[in-house]
């Protein structure tokens, strides 16, 4: 059994904008919030939404199937916590087609999709960080930790210390208090929100990236990403079937949005000063 309690809560009520691609849009707004452990509540209308269902014999989630079409969902739960160092958004949901009567319903972890509408309550847990286990003996990748929590603001969390595994019984207590939070302040606190600015933006959206992406290039056009950023570097391959590598330094990636089964970063040039 792992269980904290949590005094220092922050609370944001708000949507995504249609077009935008779920899990990144969400992402986003834990990042430029400071968020690295939370509980989220939402309501959701998507178009071609990716779900991974759960194994038949209930030992994790599947691989995640494309959906066809629109679908809603009326109630989405999960959470934020750390996985490897970085945030790792958890949404459980059930997916029905407009339909429903000719269609069945697909329930599963959802990894993305193309927003119509999405409305969300997110509860910011400031006290303490949930860190998952990674290993593939584990299917639903369980918490396994418990960090001091970290300052609101910090949009690129450090990787997970070593610290001992939080279990009851031999292996050890649950810490008392919690380290280095902030108590719970008013939307209109402004110390207390840094929004990163449009170069730290760009170098999380990079994060994003993975190959079968597509960049919007100004010169270019839609072009699908071949090989996953490196040395500020990603590897595209042009309609005519040759790559090329874009230097990311002298670009800016916006948040990408999702466009039937794609999901497309759009890119702006930098000007030189």
């Amino acid at each position: 059994m792992l269980v904290s309690q949590f005094q220092d809560v922050r609370r944001f009520l708000g949507r995504l904008d249609a077009g935008q691609d779920l899990t990144a849009g969400l992402k986003t707004v834990c990042r430029e919030n400071g968020i690295l452990s939370g509980w989220i509540q939402a309501t959701a209308v998507l178009r071609n939404p990716t779900i991974a269902p759960l194994k038949a014999d209930g030992s994790g989630m599947g691989d995640p199937v494309a959906l066809d079409g629109v679908a809603f969902c009326p109630t989405i739960t999960g959470n934020v916590s750390l996985l490897d160092g970085v945030l790792d958004l958890r949404l459980y949901a059930t997916c029905h087609p407009p339909e429903a009567a000719s269609g069945p319903a697909t329930l599963g972890l959802l990894r993305g999709g193309e927003v119509l509408a999405f409305e969300f309550l997110l509860l910011a847990c400031d006290d303490a960080v949930l860190v998952r286990e990674n290993d593939a003996r584990f299917g639903f990748a369980p918490w396994i930790q418990l960090q001091p929590g970290t300052q609101v603001g910090i949009v690129t969390p450090p990787p997970p210390a070593p610290v001992p595994n939080m279990w009851t019984g031999d292996e050890g207590r649950l810490p008392g208090a919690a380290m280095g939070t902030i108590s719970d302040m008013p939307a209109a606190a402004p110390l207390l929100r840094q929004p990163i600015d449009e170069d730290e933006s760009s170098e999380l959206n990079v994060l994003e990236m993975s190959v079968g992406d597509y960049l919007d290039h100004p010169r270019f056009g839609k072009c699908r990403i071949v090989h996953d950023p490196h040395d500020d570097k990603v590897t595209i391959r042009l309609e005519t079937g040759k790559h090329v590598d874009l230097h990311l330094g002298v670009m800016r990636v916006l948040p990408p949005k999702q466009i039937g089964s794609k999901k497309v970063f759009q890119i702006e040039m930098r000007k030189r000063g």
